[in-house]
């Protein structure tokens, strides 16, 4: 029998993308986390909320994709819209998003820094 965590893995992000979300603020409860780079299902029923630094610095939280969409909307008001739905377009989707919301927090924060000299 083929564990259940090994059907469903694919419907959480990457590790890659965990992190890099991570590092944008995102700890919002999931049932999935990254233990050192290893997925992990949560089997009690609990939500993992990992990224706040609370709890061990190697856990990760572990969104569903469909969670970091409803993130960007939420947070960012940033819509993605994907015409073909693949597991690969939509990795490459959320880290061109991520580089982009990086890269206007660069911004924000230069501009601030200009304003205070």
């Amino acid at each position: 029998m083929v564990p259940f965590e090994f059907i469903i893995k694919d419907q959480f992000v990457s590790c890659k993308i965990a992190e890099e979300l991570k590092n944008l603020g995102f700890n919002e409860p999931c049932i999935a986390r990254f233990n050192n780079g290893q997925f992990q299902m949560n089997k009690l029923g609990n939500w993992y909320k990992h990224n706040s630094g609370e709890i061990e610095k190697h856990y990760i939280s572990a969104p569903l994709w469909q969670q970091v969409i409803n993130w960007f909307i939420i947070k960012y008001d940033i819509h993605l819209l994907i015409d073909f739905i693949s597991k690969k377009n939509l990795e490459k989707e959320i880290l061109e998003t991520i580089k982009i919301i990086k890269l206007t927090n660069e911004e924000k924060n230069k501009k601030c820094n200009n304003m205070l000299v």
